[in-house]
């Protein structure tokens, strides 16, 4: 997917987040187009920067369902939150964590060549 929309876009960035319920974390790949000295700049941003645009930017949305059993210890939203409280599993250190891809994995992503098309199609399990 990484190559294929590297084709299609100026850059592509990929990044990864866990999935506790399929037991593995889960890669996803950000395509964009625009400067290069840019392109990176939201994957590389230090942590206090993501905090503070969590701080001044987001808010809980009334009436979303929270699943409490699935976050013990932490306290119940009610809607009214903003900033970090509004937020259950991300801030500036899990961000930065995102796009931290292990070093087997790069490898075997700079190795892998592939691009998709209808003729050659990729599956991935």
């Amino acid at each position: 997917i990484l190559n294929t929309l590297a084709t299609v876009f100026d850059h592509s960035i990929p990044y990864s987040v866990p999935v506790p319920s399929f037991g593995e974390d889960w890669g996803f790949v950000m395509a964009f187009n625009g400067h290069a000295k840019e392109a990176r700049m939201l994957a590389d941003l230090a942590c206090e920067v993501i905090d503070d645009l969590i701080e001044e930017r987001i808010e809980a949305v009334p009436g979303v369902p929270d699943h409490d059993y699935r976050s013990k210890g932490v306290t119940l939203l009610t809607g009214n939150e903003k900033g970090s409280d509004a937020l259950k599993h991300y801030d500036g250190q899990t961000h930065r964590g995102l796009f931290s891809l292990s070093k087997s994995l790069r490898i075997a992503m700079k190795s892998d060549k592939r691009i998709m098309t209808v003729d050659n199609p990729v599956f991935m399990y």
